[in-house]
Parts: structure tokens; sequence; C-alpha cells
């Protein structure tokens, strides 16, 4: 049985990193904030939808 990260999609990536920027917004780390964002800009960037193949 393969691992719950192998199951994950690229969609749920997003979810988790944008869950952790609010978290780090709310507790004043500006920095993991930013770099959480910077990550998800990049993973949007390269998605590319399935019906779009």
């Amino acid at each position: 049985m393969p691992g719950w990260r192998a199951t994950r999609g690229p969609r749920e990536g997003l979810r988790h990193l944008a869950g952790r920027a609010a978290v780090a917004l709310e507790s004043g780390d500006l920095a993991a904030a930013e770099r959480d964002m910077a990550r998800i800009r990049e993973l949007e960037e390269a998605y590319v939808d399935p019906g779009d193949r």
C-alpha cells in the first residue's frame, strides 16, 4: 500500500502550503510565510491541468 504522500495530488500540496502560510502569518513569522507563498507561486506556475494535455 503506498504512503499517503504517494496518493496526494498537486492541489493538496497547495492547500497544505496555504495553511502553513496562514499559521506563519498569524504567529508573526513573516519569513516563513513568504517562503511558503513563494513555493505556492512556483507550484501554480508549473501546474498543468490534466484536461489541457
